[in-house]
């Protein structure tokens, strides 16, 4: 996604309400921006245990394999002998200003020189809480070798334009979406129905490769994963605004000749377009251990 989206957004901002909603939604993505990389350099300076207890949500959920309580997770544990650092390369936010997510490289230094550097990506939904601050809703993260230049660039997206609406958006299922998308699988295979859902500028991230963008490179990795994809929804959050927001839980592939499905924790990250339809903006899977398949 570029910035040039948003242009003839801007536009009609301009015309109906000068540089009024431009500037909100900017202020919005900056500050989710600086809370981002304040969560990282804390994570460098303090360590990696005392800043997700400082930045998670009460009820922030981390993934450990499986969807888990984060802060009551890391209060849990002792401090961290490695040092984790991570920049954000993109970031999107809701045109209410309430509700983003960030994305972007992580690696894993341990104390230990003869252990070796870990690499990945994470994303992170945002949310922002009664006292103003954003506080993270969702982690999750893949890993993978070394990540090349690929989608290193900086690309922080403000979202739609346009002036908050005089009534509150209907209420929003996105789990439905979900659980649509499976029987739209089971009926024309996974990659046909990602490919309906993806967003021009969609992010498909899976454990051991690096992140692709766009509709054509998610649909060949799901061409290259054998089995029909049943997506089983947990929990979900969304926007004020009605117009960004998520879903994770638990996917499943199962194969032909009866063998047992493969599981991952997944993530979607849902946009809705202009025309009231929703798109899945980011997709990301991680599998679970074996012992914590069903």
């Amino acid at each position: 996604m570029t910035p040039s989206r948003w242009r003839p957004a801007v536009l009609a901002i301009a015309l109906l309400c000068p540089a009024v909603g431009e500037a909100a939604a900017t202020a919005a993505l900056d500050s989710l921006v600086a809370a981002e990389r304040a969560f990282a350099t804390m994570s460098v300076e303090k360590g990696v245990r005392d800043a997700f207890i400082e930045f998670l949500a009460g009820n922030g959920v981390i993934f450990r394999p499986r969807a888990t309580n984060g802060r009551q997770s890391w209060e849990s544990r002792g401090p961290v002998p490695a040092t984790l650092a991570w920049e954000p390369v993109f970031a999107e936010v809701s045109a209410a200003g309430d509700l983003g997510y960030t994305m972007g490289p992580w690696e894993l230094r341990p104390n230990d020189a003869q252990r070796p550097t870990g690499f990945g990506h994470y994303v992170s939904v945002w949310k922002k809480q009664a006292d103003g601050a954003w506080r993270v809703a969702v982690d999750i993260g893949t890993s993978h070798a070394q990540p090349m230049r690929g989608l290193g660039h900086v690309d922080f997206v403000p979202g739609p334009l346009h002036l908050p609406p005089r009534r509150a958006p209907a209420p929003v299922d996105l789990a439905a979406l979900d659980l649509a998308w499976t029987r739209d699988a089971r009926a024309k295979g996974s990659a046909a129905a990602f490919a309906r859902r993806a967003a021009p500028d969609v992010r498909f991230c899976r454990d051991l490769v690096a992140p692709v963008l766009g509709p054509r490179g998610g649909r060949e990795m799901l061409l290259a994963i054998p089995g029909v994809t049943l997506w089983n929804p947990e929990a979900q959050q969304v926007s004020r605004s009605g117009d960004l927001g998520c879903t994770y839980g638990i996917v499943e592939r199962r194969r032909l000749g009866g063998a047992a499905p493969d599981s991952s924790v997944y993530l979607h990250v849902w946009r809705r377009n202009a025309d009231g339809k929703w798109k899945v903006a980011l997709t990301l899977e991680k599998p679970l251990p074996k012992n914590e398949r069903e």
